[in-house]
């Protein structure tokens, strides 16, 4: 997957981690879970590369 992909699916995550956030009204807390499904999610991508 190339770079805009990777960039994209990060964030995604963010946002819709962010999202879930405000639902909860918890906005940082959802911001950081995103944050890290998003690093998570970029690392298992380029490496498959």
């Amino acid at each position: 997957m190339n770079y805009s992909g990777v960039g994209l699916i990060f964030i995604s995550c963010l946002s819709v981690g962010s999202g879930v956030g405000l639902l909860f009204g918890e906005l940082e807390v959802g911001g950081t879970i995103g944050l890290g499904a998003g690093i998570v999610l970029t690392a298992i991508f380029r490496k498959s590369k």
